[in-house]
């Protein structure tokens, strides 16, 4: 699955209003270990990088998958303290 739509797809369940905290929390796990594998890709292919723009956008793309792992954790440990 693209990056978008993993991160689109986080979005959506941490904004959502679902009463069932069991499903959302097995989607955002999965979610989780799609977006990591997603980000070691994006970081084994920055290795590779040979332009500056390149980089740069993988850069960006690490720390968007970054910051919804994070989101998308601190949403299951809620979750789980529930």
């Amino acid at each position: 699955m693209k990056a978008k739509k993993l991160i689109a797809k986080m979005q959506t369940l941490l904004s959502s209003s679902d009463r069932d905290l069991e499903r959302q929390a097995k989607e955002i796990e999965k979610l989780l270990l799609a977006l990591e594998a997603k980000e070691l890709h994006f970081r084994q292919k920055l290795e590779l990088a040979e332009t500056d723009a390149e980089r740069e956008k993988l850069e960006r793309k690490i720390a968007v998958c970054s910051a919804q792992r994070q989101k998308g954790g601190q949403a299951l440990a809620a979750f789980e303290e529930d």
